[in-house]
């Protein structure tokens, strides 16, 4: 599988696997998961771990504080 057809099935719904994979395989790295959810909802439209400083998911590293904001303008 290449990288970018990995990415695009983490990006089109298998966001929560990708999530609970990096804590499985990085169980001390104090990592948590976070859902974001689009209003009215009943599930998380987009899974993410983080340690507060850092996020990691389908597009790779970005700082915590940007995720929310790079989410919304690429994730209706």
């Amino acid at each position: 599988m290449t990288a970018s057809i990995a990415a695009g099935f983490f990006a089109a719904g298998a966001c929560h696997n990708l999530a609970y994979a990096f804590m499985d395989a990085h169980p001390e790295a104090g990592f948590r998961p976070i859902g974001l959810w689009p209003r009215e909802a009943r599930d998380p439209g987009h899974v993410y771990v983080t340690d507060g400083r850092w996020a990691f998911d389908h597009a790779g590293w970005t700082p915590q504080s940007e995720l929310p904001a790079v989410t919304r303008a690429t994730e209706p």
